[in-house]
């Protein structure tokens, strides 16, 4: 049944909260006879949706503190005290600001070394070498300095320069490759990669289609959780089953400690409330989350003998 609206299933504006709260993990206050929430307080129930993703991405030292102060300010914005949740709201702002760009500088000091370790075994002339450790020593600094796009550009320099000397091979291109066929010709099973690869595949598909209905939907609010918030909301877990199950494909016992590990948070998040909206949602579109993915979790196990 088509909502007049226009688009999906969608009947009422109280389901749209309703759904919304859902996804984002945030608690929506009590409408007073109302179906339709001050702007003010649906802009930060965004806001803070979005926040709370970022917070998870994060996945450091930092996320216990700042969950925390999230799940504080949904209780302040139940509770109607939206002056105080404002306050609260901008100093988890500031803080998420520092943690997200400590995550960048970190993750650019990993792709720093990587290069490094190419230099030394290049096996290009003295001069050629020179110059590669300068330009690794530029983006040494700007890393040191926070200066994240200074430090993208400057390594994607390096990088350049090396490929030009050796080209680097990229795993995932390896790992594609050998995760290409389901089956061999004897007919044995698919290898972790290859089922894992499947069923992403088949979740972005209806999560795309999804995001596409919220898009086309009048109320705005959900196109910018369809491009904010639903386009990451499993990347957490699905990074980690990517490194586990690329691991895989060079030694399944080896891999199955990293298996168990990320098959298990995949698993906490498939039994979120947030999951299960994404699967009954009021827009008629089969994403079919949990069940793909539950299917998929217990094959990538019983390929690495868990």
């Amino acid at each position: 049944m088509r909502g007049s609206d226009g688009v999906g299933t969608m009947a009422t504006v109280t389901q749209k909260r309703e759904w919304i709260a859902r996804v984002l993990n945030v608690s929506l206050p009590e409408a007073g006879g109302s179906a339709q929430p001050p702007a003010d307080m649906v802009k930060m129930l965004e806001t803070l949706g979005n926040m709370k993703l970022a917070i998870v991405k994060i996945a450091g030292p930092a996320e216990a503190g700042m969950s925390e102060t999230a799940e504080r300010i949904s209780q302040l914005i139940a509770s109607g005290d939206i002056a105080a949740a404002k306050k609260l709201m901008d100093e988890l702002s500031r803080q998420l600001a520092a943690a997200i760009k400590a995550k960048q500088a970190n993750d650019l000091r990993k792709q720093l070394e990587r290069q490094q370790a190419r230099i030394k075994g290049c096996g290009a002339n003295a001069v050629i070498i020179r110059s590669l450790e300068a330009l690794a020593s530029d983006a040494d600094s700007k890393i040191k300095d926070q200066d994240i796009a200074g430090a993208k550009a400057a390594i994607r320099k390096l990088t350049d320069q090396l490929d030009k000397i050796s080209p680097e091979i990229d795993p995932r291109q390896q790992d594609a490759e050998a995760g290409e066929a389901y089956t061999d010709a004897n007919g044995k099973p698919a290898s972790a990669l290859a089922i894992w690869r499947d069923a992403k595949e088949t979740v972005d598909t209806g999560i795309s289609a999804l995001q596409d209905r919220m898009r086309a939907h009048p109320l705005k609010a959900l196109g910018r959780i369809a491009d904010a918030g639903l386009a990451g909301i499993t990347s957490r877990e699905a990074v980690g089953m990517m490194v586990a199950v690329t691991e895989a494909e060079r030694s399944t016992t080896a891999a199955a400690p990293a298996v168990a590990k990320a098959t298990a948070a995949l698993r906490a998040f498939l039994a979120t409330d947030a999951a299960a909206a994404i699967d009954e949602n009021p827009f008629g579109v089969q994403v079919n989350l949990r069940a793909t993915m539950q299917s998929a979790m217990s094959a990538i196990e019983r390929s690495v003998g868990i």
